[in-house]
């Protein structure tokens, strides 16, 4: 299956290296904490899926074609890896050259002591890989962790790295930095692992004090020599002293890891779904077909591996299945094909509905869809016996068959939430509890992070004391007992503000309180009008517009205060205006004029002031655009503007310090307007100058010429190199003025 990949709040459409926490791969994996970079190529983040598994998604960025063919190869073939040590693959991606492997994590704990059971462990699940012929290339602590009930547990073996981690240690030798020697090499990082757990150290030619001293110790020394063949777990075991546990606790044979597989698989998904569990049937189907599969391929799987190293024994991780000898004659390979197949499918079939009956679980199924919930689990069960009957075509057909129904189902989760959430609301609003609480829970069961839901829960349990508490409420308004009547309502909509009888009864209440108190403000204002505080009186009557937002009396009242108060503020706004127009503060004089028109638009004083401070604003305006920009006196039309404008400003009444100031500078700068201003151009004798619309110079080392005020462009001009190009601005008046320009950037051929 190839799904697109899709990462938000980046503008990149690949996932690659450059990932961040809160990133979403697939639509369906948030990342949450960085775990490492195994390489240039790749990286380890842990994450979540919509459901809230935990989740351990490793990133392959910017891979080559023949690299990417690969990883898609191994991933195929790491199915047939059944070890009760490895984290099975449970999903994977790609998109462009990206592509990343997901594996579930639970309850999965970093590695933070090393005994001699954990070493055994990882002896033995590599010794059990290579006899398959995978390895794992980056063995370390970043790929390990501890299990809920202390079992040491590994990510991504076999899934290549692209760049070994113990490749360069200059402690390798020759010989075990080729790619024939990878076994080899994962015994030594065993080892090199083993070694960073106990003393905080990664590998670096020699142990840490913490680790020589120990028992332990021996095995990473023995492991680490780069001479000869490294040792096997047996081998490994009589250089340990002190531990009683050595080969007499291991299980001798691949086979035995059937059950202690289907176990570990089961108990992921538990873990995964945290305090929440899938029904028994589930289980058996993954036990059944995951045991069956495994005893298959372990019937096929050799006995010893080519290097001719000693049988591998394997630790008592779980309690193992107890294989008879083989009584049945051999398989033929047209047999064996077969079964191989049905394994894969099987485990296909199993892994998927594994994963898709503890998400309904968590749904609550079985509240919204009881039906189909049984009908999946008998299928389930037939198809289980079929498979322990070798009926493998109809035990695929059951399985798929569940799957189907399983898949339906959860396809069907929106519609089954929207409609117990819409018959939900209906019971809320209508006042029964028990029905909304009922329907509501299932919502909750399908999506517990809906935006609703949380709310809505709360009043389907509050619902029944918050008729009670209105009833109560209403009943004390028509006492008359308004204060007792409030706080009681207060409490009903307190508990749902959304409860509409409670809205409505504290609705009336509150429209009865303002009634009292708009009468009571009103008769405070006119007591205020009649004492002559305006300002008071104007508070209290725009107090009671918004106790009574429609009554016309407060806005009658305000309507008399202003004409009271009239006079006097139109008299202080032309005073203002006044002041103004002596200063010179034409903006402000039009303010204070304007606002007395606002008061009285009849009053003369003020439309004349009005007019003159526009008029002076302008004045003020465009003298002060020529005196800040001169170079507007450069053309024609400039000139003759300035000197208009001039005439104005002289002629103006009244003529203050300011104005006075503006007409001497800008007659000043008219004066100087056409006066030529002296010129030196220089340049290196190599680069032709032309002046834009003046003249062609040529190759120079310097010339002097008088130019007009104006603006000038100056290009300079060699074969060979990039132009140079200068911008000249000269002003009537200006000092002699000098420019350097060549061309010294050379164009590349």
């Amino acid at each position: 299956m190839r799904l697109r990949c899709r990462v938000l709040n980046r503008k990149s459409r690949t996932i690659s290296l450059m990932a961040n926490s809160g990133d979403i791969v697939a639509d369906r994996y948030t990342l949450t904490e960085f775990i490492a970079a195994v390489s240039t190529h790749v990286v380890h983040w842990r994450g979540y899926d919509d459901a809230g598994a935990v989740y351990r998604i490793t990133i392959y960025s910017n891979l080559e074609n023949d690299a990417r063919d690969h990883l898609r190869h191994r991933i195929a073939e790491l199915h047939h890896l059944v070890h009760p040590a490895m984290i099975p693959i449970v999903d994977t991606d790609e998109i462009e050259s990206d592509l990343f492997v997901v594996s579930p994590e639970g309850r999965c704990d970093a590695l933070t002591e090393m005994t001699w059971a954990v070493v055994i462990t990882l002896m033995d699940v590599v010794e059990y890989a290579h006899r398959l012929g995978f390895t794992h290339g980056d063995l370390s602590p970043t790929t390990l962790c501890i299990g809920l009930n202390n079992e040491v547990r590994l990510f991504n073996f076999g899934l290549p790295v692209f760049e070994n981690r113990w490749a360069a240690t200059t402690n390798l030798s020759t010989e075990d930095r080729t790619s024939v020697n990878l076994i080899r090499n994962d015994r030594f990082a065993v080892a090199c692992a083993v070694h960073e757990v106990m003393s905080g150290e990664e590998w670096h030619g020699r142990l840490a004090d913490d680790v020589s001293t120990t028992p332990l110790g021996r095995a990473v020394t023995a492991l680490i020599s780069s001479n000869g063949q490294r040792p096997s777990i047996a081998e490994l075991s009589s250089l340990v002293e002190g531990h009683e546990q050595n080969t007499t606790q291991l299980v001798p044979e691949v086979r035995n890891h059937s059950l202690p597989q289907a176990q570990l698989i089961y108990k992921d998904a538990e873990l995964n779904r945290g305090s929440r569990s899938i029904p028994l049937s589930w289980a058996v189907t993954g036990f059944a077909v995951m045991a069956v599969l495994a005893g298959m391929f372990a019937f096929i799987a050799p006995e010893t591996d080519s290097a001719g190293e000693p049988p591998i024994v394997r630790p008592a991780l779980a309690q193992p299945v107890v294989v008879a000898e083989a009584t049945e004659p051999a398989l033929t390979p047209l047999e064996q094909a077969r079964q191989e197949r049905y394994q894969t499918e099987g485990r296909a079939l199993a892994d998927e509905i594994l994963r898709i009956s503890v998400q309904l679980e968590d749904m609550g199924v079985s509240l919204w869809a009881p039906e189909s919930w049984d009908q999946a689990q008998l299928l389930s069960d037939e198809a289980d016996v079929a498979f322990r009957n070798s009926l493998y075509e109809e035990a695929m057909t059951g399985y798929a068959a569940t799957r189907d129904i399983l898949k339906a189902k959860f396809e069907q989760r929106t519609e089954v939430l929207e409609q117990f959430l819409d018959t939900g609301q209906e019971a809320l609003s209508s006042g029964n509890h028990e029905r909304a609480i009922r329907d509501l829970s299932v919502v909750n069961a399908i999506n517990p992070e809906h935006p609703q839901i949380d709310t809505l829960i709360d009043r389907a349990q509050n619902l029944e004391e918050t008729i009670t508490l209105t009833r109560q409420g209403r009943a004390l308004m028509s006492a008359q007992d308004y204060s007792a009547a409030k706080e009681v309502l207060a409490k009903a909509v307190a508990l749902d503000p959304d409860w509409v009888p409670a809205f409505e009864a504290q609705q009336e209440l509150s429209e009865a309180l303002a009634v009292i108190a708009f009468n009571e403000v009103m008769s405070s204002g006119f007591a205020a009008l009649a004492e002559n505080n305006y300002t008071l009186a104007r508070t209290k009557f725009e107090e009671a517009i918004l106790i009574q937002p429609l009554s016309d009396a407060p806005a009658e009242a305000l309507a008399q205060v202003a004409s009271q108060n009239q006079s006097s503020k139109v008299r202080f706004l032309l005073k203002q205006g006044t002041d103004h127009t002596g200063a010179e503060r034409w903006k402000e004089a039009l303010t204070a004029y304007s606002a007395a028109l606002d008061l009285d638009a009849t009053i003369v004083s003020a439309v004349n002031g009005v007019s003159l401070a526009e008029k002076r604003i302008l004045l003020d305006r465009e003298m002060t655009s020529f005196i800040t920009n001169p170079i507007r006196l450069t053309s024609d039309e400039g000139l003759y503007e300035a000197r208009r404008l001039l005439q104005s400003a002289t002629r103006a009444k009244p003529i203050g310090s300011r104005l006075r100031e503006q007409t001497d500078q800008l007659a000043s700068y008219i004066s100087l307007a056409r006066i030529p201003v002296d010129v030196k151009i220089e340049s290196d004798r190599e680069t032709d100058i032309t002046i834009y619309k003046v003249s062609n110079l040529g190759k120079i080392t310097s010339e002097s010429m008088r130019l007009a005020p104006g603006s000038y462009t100056v290009v300079g001009k060699r074969r060979g190199y990039r132009d140079a190009r200068q911008e000249l601005t000269l002003l009537g008046g200006q000092s002699p003025t000098t420019l350097y320009i060549a061309c010294t950037e050379k164009i590349q051929p």
